[in-house]
């Protein structure tokens, strides 16, 4: 298992989750071995996302497909400051409920 650990600064940040909600989810979800997405609100204007996944191969596409839909949405895009600060690697513990 792979993840992705995306971390943006923004603005309107209650416009951005929304809009990746309704839009993004939908394609991630299309992501070949996708395991799981999770946006979290860290205050302060800045959003943490965590794709897991199969393999390595389907993290980096997540995260292709991220930019993509950033830079797609005109509207979006002016919300975020630069480019995220990605990490990704192999999930080497997990634990879940």
């Amino acid at each position: 298992m792979h993840a992705s650990v995306r971390k943006y600064k923004g603005s309107e940040v209650e416009r951005i989750t929304g809009e990746a909600e309704k839009e993004f989810v939908p394609i991630v979800k299309q992501v070949d071995g996708f395991g799981g997405y999770y946006m979290v609100d860290a205050g302060d204007g800045t959003l943490i996302t965590i794709t897991v996944a199969e393999s390595e191969a389907a993290v980096e596409e997540s995260v292709q497909k991220a930019a993509d839909w950033i830079k797609g949405r005109e509207d979006i895009s002016p919300l975020i400051e630069g480019p995220p600060e990605v990490t990704n690697g192999e999930v080497v513990v997990s634990a879940s409920a």
